[in-house]
């Protein structure tokens, strides 16, 4: 079985998601070959740059006007716009790929190549099942359900209603688990954790406490680590900074001025997973991601930015089920590691309510349902 999984790579998380789905795949079932296709392959460059670099950089770098642009965009007539303009940019070469691979199945993580796939199937009369998803957990653009009639996956309750009000038949929309990397099915032992820290170089006997923000480094993510780097917490730190040199080279002067601390800079990295399960508190985006991987490992987490309005729906999850607060006040920040780490109350508080929230990984289950589907 040929499974063709299309991602566009707008942000990190449509083409993570194909890639574990694909993986995932590989692992379960020896019949099914995933094939990963990038949405935007054959358009012109500028229209790449615009969808690509364009969303990472305003919404990053420039909230406000990435605010505007959403919010404009929420009106039919606009997103019908900019979606049959990037179909016609993708179609060509989305036809020449599923004609010349011939999947049986198409799995779809991205809404820009919702009506181009659609309407291929329909034009060349193709018996191939079609299965969309969402991968935004509790709240999108509405841009997803331009064109509704499709076969889709949510990742909540919150979301399915949605669809469903922006006109997506109830019985098409199958509610699972959000997808992560298999890594996160279950968060390594107290004993592993130590080796690891043994290995990494952090102290067995200290809270490590983490700042990350996926590719881009968490904004303004030097100054959370200059206040915790002078506050007079007994805590080793450690950022992320991903492919953000600019910060990444503010953090390094950060470290340099409080030599007393350890504070380790990482750039792009590879082991998100080990850092994660040594960290005893994670200062994060509000990316679905990164919030879910963090609490599957049993972190608290402190959200100090997210992406209007798509990732609202993280930040009410963390604070309606007590998981974590949402802070953009560094000074603020560094009391709530204090609680997190220090306030006995606050910690058995936050063991309760994560056992309650029950997260878990479902890309097995969703691997399961496309290879049924």
């Amino acid at each position: 079985m040929k499974v063709s999984i299309m991602y566009v790579k707008a942000g990190a998380g449509h083409i993570s998601a194909a890639r574990a789905l694909a993986d995932e795949l590989k692992v379960l079932y020896s019949d099914v070959e995933p094939i990963l296709y990038d949405g935007l392959t054959g358009a012109p460059n500028y229209v790449r740059d615009i969808i690509e670099k364009g969303y990472s950089t305003a919404s990053n770098f420039f909230p406000p006007i990435w605010n505007t642009i959403y919010a404009i965009s929420k009106l039919y007539v606009i997103r019908k716009i900019e979606v049959d303009l990037v179909s016609m940019y993708v179609k060509k070469h989305l036809r020449n790929h599923i004609l010349t691979e011939k999947p049986d199945k198409i799995v779809i993580d991205h809404f820009f190549l919702i009506k181009p796939v659609y309407e291929i199937i329909k034009e060349e009369n193709l018996n191939i099942k079609v299965l969309v998803i969402a991968t935004d957990p509790f709240t999108c653009h509405p841009i997803w359900f331009t064109y509704p009639k499709m076969d889709l996956v949510v990742f909540s309750e919150r979301m399915r209603n949605y669809a469903i009000k922006n006109g997506v038949p109830s019985d098409r929309i199958t509610v699972l688990p959000i997808i992560l990397n298999r890594k996160f099915n279950s968060k390594l032992p107290d004993e592993e954790i130590l080796k690891l820290k043994e290995r990494y170089g952090f102290s067995k006997d200290k809270h490590m406490v983490l700042i990350a923000g996926g590719g881009e480094g968490l904004p303004k993510g030097e100054l959370f680590l200059e206040y915790l780097a002078k506050s007079d917490l007994d805590v080793e730190l450690s950022i992320v900074c991903g492919r953000n040199e600019v910060l990444k080279q503010k953090s390094e002067e950060v470290a340099k001025k409080y030599p007393n601390k350890k504070i380790v800079v990482y750039g792009f990295v590879d082991f998100m997973y080990d850092l994660m399960n040594m960290s005893s508190v994670v200062i994060t985006k509000g990316g679905p991601a990164t919030v879910m991987e963090t609490l599957i490992l049993e972190k608290p987490l402190i959200i100090t930015s997210y992406i209007w309005e798509q990732e609202k729906g993280n930040v009410e999850f963390v604070e309606e089920n007590s998981l974590g607060f949402y802070e953009t006040n560094p000074k603020k920040v560094v009391d709530k590691v204090r609680k997190l780490l220090f306030d006995e109350e606050q910690v058995r508080k936050f063991k309760e309510n994560i056992k309650k929230a029950n997260i878990k990984n479902g890309t097995t289950d969703i691997a399961k349902f496309i290879y049924n589907f």
